[in-house]
């Protein structure tokens, strides 16, 4: 009777062994196929990232030929930069470079394109246009209310500038300065 009791305990273990070990081997199994499915998940992510980072490149480039083929904004800058004046028949140039802008707003607002990615590629050129006391007059200041996405932008830029510490020191004709209506057209 002894022995049978001792038969039945080895059988019993030998039994629970070999459930533990087949469970074993299912747990080691379940983790190699999670871990397998989280290092391909991770890898995915970084695939769609670089895809992500090089089409917001290829857009970025794209932006900037649009500015930079554009014969009147083109133009434009260039009286700007040489510090020219301009009069009422570069209203329209004025126009088309400040849509350009205000589409720039919208790209970012609409998270298309992000402040930090432009912000080294354009905002010289949004800065010398908007604080250009010129285009100030012809066009920022005179039709304000036409322009809201440009002084939310400028606002957004010029804050984000400040933050980071890349605002230059000595800025003049700001639009904060220049116009009154600038707290209500930025809302």
């Amino acid at each position: 009777m002894h022995r049978s009791y001792v038969v039945w305990i080895v059988v019993l273990l030998v039994v629970i062994s070999c459930a533990m070990v087949l469970f074993l081997n299912e747990l080691v199994q379940n983790v190699a196929i999670s871990l397998t499915a989280i290092v391909g998940a991770v890898a995915i992510w970084f695939e769609m990232k670089r895809a992500k980072d090089m089409a917001e490149g290829e857009f970025v480039v794209n932006l900037n030929n649009s500015f930079s083929s554009n014969c009147d904004a083109k133009c434009l800058f260039e009286k700007m930069i040489a510090k020219k004046e301009l009069v009422e028949k570069d209203r329209a140039a004025i126009v088309e470079c400040l849509t350009f802008f205000e589409t720039v707003h919208i790209l970012i607002k609409r998270n298309v394109v992000e402040l930090d990615i432009i912000d080294d590629l354009f905002s010289y050129r949004f800065f010398s246009t908007a604080n250009n006391k010129d285009v100030q007059d012809l066009e920022l200041i005179k039709d304000d209310i036409y322009y809201k996405n440009i002084y939310r932008l400028y606002n957004e830029w010029y804050n984000y500038r400040e933050k980071n510490g890349l605002w230059p020191e000595g800025t003049t004709n700001t639009l904060k300065e220049r116009n009154p209506n600038y707290d209500k057209l930025i809302k």
